[in-house]
């Protein structure tokens, strides 16, 4: 697994993880509803929460981050994201094995949603133990129980 730090959000971080999302999600969001720049920016901006967030650092640089949001008491990751080129080295996995072990600890179930058409990464929350329990037309559901 490859090294980093990690440490909360900030509101400076806000337009360097928009850019993250945007170079990770963009691919995705295309094909399912086309990208429109603006609402993407004005939605993931009405959504940053900077008490939510995590940030994943190598040299001073935000290679990752991980969003997760209080639902129905419970927490919801929002989203996490990873440059592509920092991809399949850990981080992912260690971003949300440190929310698992706090929900665990509390005995609460995780959920997320992740678009269908991402096989990946259904695999690898699988791999970390969340199942479907339900779908939309463009997403699947995942929970993982505590």
């Amino acid at each position: 697994m490859m090294e980093f730090d990690t440490r909360p959000a900030t509101l400076d971080d806000r337009a360097q993880l928009y850019e993250l999302y945007a170079s990770v999600l963009k691919v995705h969001i295309s094909k399912i509803w086309s990208w429109d720049e603006s609402w993407q920016q004005n939605d993931f901006y009405d959504h940053f929460v900077p008490e939510q967030i995590r940030v994943a650092v190598v040299d001073g640089q935000v290679i990752a981050y991980i969003h997760v949001e209080p639902r129905d008491g419970a927490p919801h990751v929002r989203m996490m994201c990873v440059r592509p080129e920092y991809q399949r080295k850990g981080i992912g996995t260690a971003l949300l094995k440190s929310v698992i072990q706090n929900s665990s600890a509390r005995q609460q179930d995780i959920t997320l949603l992740v678009f269908r058409i991402n096989t990946k990464a259904r695999r690898f929350y699988e791999r970390l133990g969340f199942e479907v329990c339900g779908e939309t037309a463009t997403h699947y559901e995942m929970k993982r129980k505590a």
